[in-house]
């Protein structure tokens, strides 16, 4: 579209962050005491959406909980740390996440790499608007650029390294991240970013 109509880079506007609006305040306030932590991810399920399911890390106190249509071949896996929750409408979704899940978790199939080099998602969002901490694979390097930006979570290199991050997370540095991930969520729900992109483009064509 941008050769055909010989569009010059400097028209577009990155919009930052995708919008996600729905009816949901999460609580202010959520205990992290790592005696168990309860690790979400949510979205299409479809098998060749997902990476690295069996690949998880196990750990005595980790569970991973998976949310999403057509993920029933998850309890093939056939680990007691790794739960198929079946489908729960967004505000459902948030409500539950944001009460008893400590982390959401990004698990995309290789060939999306490229998309997370340079775009969110709308999972990013969900999670920030349900108020809950990501845990992100550096390679998706859009993603780890927002949670480093904003401090809304943790990367990391392997999935192996995951044990070892959350335990060496103390109690007040988990407040700080969710503190930041419920702040940004807010601007997410409110439609902030869409809000400051147009408001851009605008400037822009008048210039």
């Amino acid at each position: 579209m941008q050769k055909r109509y010989d569009i010059a880079d400097e028209k577009f506007i990155q919009f930052e962050i995708l919008d996600y609006e729905i009816d949901f305040t999460p609580q202010k306030e959520k205990a992290f005491s790592g005696d168990e932590i309860l690790i979400a991810y949510a979205g299409n399920l479809k098998e060749e959406y997902v990476d690295d399911v069996a690949n998880l890390p196990q750990s005595h106190n980790i569970k991973y909980e998976f949310f999403g249509k057509e993920g029933r071949w998850i309890n093939r896996i056939c680990r007691e740390d790794i739960i198929y929750k079946g489908y729960l409408p967004p505000t459902q979704l948030a409500s539950y996440i944001s009460k008893y899940s400590h982390f959401g978790i990004f698990l995309y199939n290789k060939n999306f790499t490229q998309y997370l080099r340079t775009g969110s998602t709308s999972k990013f969002s969900a999670y920030m608007v349900a108020g809950l901490p990501v845990l992100c694979p550096s390679r998706y390097s859009y993603i780890s650029y927002l949670i480093k930006k904003y401090k809304v979570g943790l990367t990391f290199n392997s999935f192996n390294d995951i044990p070892r991050l959350l335990h060496n997370l103390s109690e007040e540095d988990y407040r700080k991240l969710r503190r930041n991930c419920i702040e940004l969520g807010e601007k997410i729900k409110n439609g902030y970013f869409f809000k400051k992109a147009v408001k851009k483009a605008i400037e822009i064509l008048y210039e």
